[in-house]
């Protein structure tokens, strides 16, 4: 659950100009990278109740994937006007964020029936 969430966070820097492959090997990369992310956080001690994990993680990935993204579109000949993001992914960001924010306390849930205190 925590690797999806910091997923999604990632693929935010990619909405709207990114294609089905694309999300496809954020996906594949990005939960291999995140558990990695995540261990060295779990040795290091940083992490508090995932935030720092998943939030952190998710928003050095989208700045990362928006700035490769951005320095491809003349590689891929696109004009600004196909880079610039419409209102539906726009309002598909917002409702996103909206049940991010719904769900952020099946984050504490531990799997043995208890929560994080």
């Amino acid at each position: 659950m925590r690797c999806a969430l910091a997923i999604v966070v990632a693929s935010s820097g990619i909405i709207g100009r990114g294609t089905p492959i694309d999300y496809l090997l954020l996906s594949v990369v990005g939960t291999f990278a995140f558990e990695l992310n995540r261990q060295l956080a779990a040795n290091i001690g940083l992490d508090h109740f995932g935030t720092f994990t998943i939030f952190g993680f998710g928003g050095a990935v989208s700045l990362g994937m928006g700035i490769l993204f951005l320095s491809m579109e003349p590689v891929r000949g696109r004009s600004r006007k196909e880079i610039e993001s419409s209102k539906t992914s726009v309002s598909q960001s917002l409702l996103g964020s909206i049940v991010m924010f719904l769900f952020f306390p099946v984050l504490l849930y531990q799997g043995d029936g208890s929560m994080v205190r």
